[in-house]
């Protein structure tokens, strides 16, 4: 039997933690534990609470909403309250809220509307007349902080709402004020560059930009907002929820977008599941699916609990952030040379992932985190992506911690490092470096570039330590003998990578240009130069005026071109190649250029899932029809194909007025081209 007095310990327990979490994360902007162990500890507390309604009190988190006003701020007292939301997790989860939800409202035909969960600060905004008059913080939900003047500077909140119809003669309008990634990053550019501190992340910086007690320094931050309801209300509003967006939509105020509507829990788990697939393209961060029953009428019916109304809940994504601890620090060597130094961890769960390895970018960011071996860290895996470390958990440090130090030599060879200025990597300088040609191996013989099959990047590596490839021409000159004669490479094996190894001599130009590895030369910049320059002569000869001159290429990739192709090694890496049978310039048939089409010269995006032809047949053709691609939407852009689950580039799209077609207008005019 467990004794009540452990209970009620751990109780009291989990309720100081929270208490203490949530000032960090409400007050100080510091949180010292992720969103997921908040959670956790969260509905443990909740757990207990249910099984034991005696020990509940009034002043458990369980009943509260988020953090007491801050000191400095006159309060603003919510005529409707503020309320929190109940999680999800699951499917199962989902489906018992429907059922719960049903019963209340005493119908199973319910509607519900489906947005993102958009991670930032909870704010209410005031209208009279038509006029914004005050702008507050959510705070304990019942009080928050009056901010109205750096709520109004926030650039996409109109200041007086265009009246198209009946204008509510008061209207609070409820929202996430939040930063955008891209505008995010650029500020934190600007900011280390004025030799000012970093940001941790979007959130805590719009924070930050609402708590300003002078508003200018909020207008130096690009916060944003996005409307997910409304609170007060004098006059007619629509019933529908979904209708209460499309109002604010017509008002003028930011909404999220691809709002939708679902009637049954199938419609509901797909939209949740489309969300969470387009999470990290995304411009803005969301940590779930907020559902609410779309008929607001049924509300009152269906009531709320303590903090969190009954009609509505949220799903929330599997964590994307974890708490480890740095077991230690090494420095790997890049293909060009840098010096990329990456965190061991103790093995952490995240996403249904185990994290190992965490990327620590640069000198300046190890030095920026303050991190140390043995610190307990917050870990985050957004999307794909290497995971990364965003902050360090002081208050966790045992004093054995150990200061990383920063190596004055080549980890690898020994050679001398340089910092190139004007960049945060450090670079080994000596070329023959073995960790970089093994990496340079690698890339060479990767898909993207020659697409050697067989020709993985352990067994290059394997070929670089045994002295069969000195250079990427040694790739074409290999040693069969030698080859055969490895442990664990039959004979069979050994002719498919013959094969390969020959067959990847017919690989176009622009493949090759990439797979040489030069400095920021991706796959779309070298397609872009092979077709410019047309063969390796020309692009050898060029001065870097002319390859700044190419459309899409800029001065840092023309710089790193021209001093490429300055070394002397580079040249004979070229003759060597050229001997060995590789392309080293753009067919005639890729030189032919094409007739003038509605295409010609337009600068054309393509985002989402297209399905009716791949990504790379519709780039071939609008290469062919005399159209250039870019992976990104800027205001040079001249049309946007949008297929399924497209995310921030169509959105990027609409707020600069570019042209936007499906997939199937696409079709149609290249049937008529």
């Amino acid at each position: 039997m467990v004794d009540a007095g452990d209970i009620e310990a751990r109780i009291q327990t989990l309720r100081d933690l929270i208490n203490q979490y949530n000032h960090e994360y409400y007050v100080l902007q510091e949180p010292s534990v992720s969103d997921a162990e908040w959670d956790r500890i969260f509905h443990e507390l909740k757990q207990l609470e249910d099984e034991y309604p005696h020990l509940r009190t009034r002043d458990s988190p369980t009943q509260a909403i988020g953090a007491a006003p801050a000191e400095g701020f006159s309060q603003v007292r919510h005529e409707v309250p503020m309320l929190s939301l109940s999680n999800v997790f699951n499917r199962e989860g989902l489906e018992d809220w429907i059922g719960r939800v049903g019963r209340f409202a005493g119908r199973e035909d319910l509607e519900f509307s489906v947005e993102p969960k958009i991670d930032g600060v909870a704010a209410s905004i005031l209208y009279r007349n038509g006029e914004y008059v005050r702008g507050a913080t959510r705070g304990d939900g019942i009080a928050g902080e009056d901010v109205t003047a750096n709520i109004r500077t926030i650039r996409d909140l109109p200041a007086r709402l265009e009246a198209n119809g009946v204008l509510p003669a008061v209207l609070e309008v409820r929202g996430e004020v939040y930063m955008r990634r891209t505008e995010f990053d650029q500020m934190n550019v600007e900011r280390e560059s004025s030799g000012l501190p970093r940001f941790a992340n979007p959130r805590n910086a719009a924070s930050g930009a609402l708590r300003q007690l002078d508003a200018a320094a909020s207008a130096d931050r690009p916060i944003r907002i996005l409307a997910y309801g409304i609170g007060l209300v004098e006059g007619s509003v629509p019933h529908l929820h979904s209708e209460v967006l499309a109002m604010l939509s017509k008002l003028g105020i930011p909404i999220p977008l691809a709002t939708s509507v679902c009637r049954n829990v199938d419609e509901l788990w797909e939209a949740c599941e489309a969300w969470l697939e387009r999470r990290a393209d995304l411009d803005f961060e969301i940590d779930g699916v907020v559902i609410k029953v779309n008929d607001t009428r049924l509300y009152p019916e269906i009531g709320t609990v303590a903090r969190e109304p009954r009609w509505a809940t949220a799903y929330k994504f599997p964590a994307s952030q974890g708490i480890t601890v740095i077991e230690d620090i090494v420095i790997n060597v890049g293909r060009t040379g840098s010096l990329n130094p990456l965190a061991h961890l103790k093995p952490v769960e995240i996403g249904g992932v185990t994290i190992r390895r965490a990327t620590l970018h640069n000198q300046d960011e190890i030095e920026r985190l303050g991190v140390r071996i043995g610190d307990t860290v917050v870990v985050e895996r957004a999307g794909d992506v290497i995971p990364k470390i965003l902050s360090v958990v002081e208050a966790s440090r045992t004093g054995e911690e150990k200061q990383f130090v920063w190596p004055e030599t080549c980890p690898v060879c020994g050679s001398s490092i340089e910092r190139v200025e004007g960049e945060a990597l450090s670079y080994c300088v000596n070329a023959s470096c073995p960790a970089q040609l093994r990496e340079q191996v690698a890339h060479f013989v990767s898909r993207g570039a020659m697409d050697i099959e067989g020709l993985g990047s352990k067994l290059a590596t394997r070929f670089v330590d045994q002295n069969l490839i000195q250079t990427l021409a040694d790739i074409y000159n290999l040693d069969w003998q030698a080859v055969e004669a490895m442990e664990g490479l039959g004979q069979k094996s050994v002719e498919n990578l013959k094969r390969s190894v020959e067959l990847s001599k017919e690989r176009p130009f622009a493949r090759l240009l990439f797979a040489l590895g030069i400095r920021h030369v991706g796959q779309q910049t070298a397609e872009l130069i092979a077709e410019y320059f047309g063969s390796v002569d020309t692009l050898s000869n060029a001065e870097m005026v002319e390859i700044e001159a190419v459309p899409g290429v800029g001065k840092v990739i023309a710089q790193s071109l021209a001093d490429w192709f300055a070394e002397e090694r580079n040249l004979a890496l070229i003759h060597d190649l050229r001997d060995a049978g590789l392309k080293l310039e753009v067919d005639e048939a890729g030189l032919a250029q094409p007739g003038e089409t509605e295409w010609t010269g337009k600068t054309v995006v393509l985002t989402g899932r297209l399905s009716t032809l791949s990504r790379t047949d519709a780039e071939a053709f609008l290469k062919s029809a005399g159209a250039r691609t870019s992976s990104s939407v800027s205001r040079k852009t001249d049309l946007v194909i949008v297929g399924e689950d497209a995310g921030s580039k169509a959105a990027r799209a609409l707020e600069y007025g570019i042209e936007i077609i499906d997939e199937q207008t696409f079709l149609e005019r290249m049937r008529a081209t």
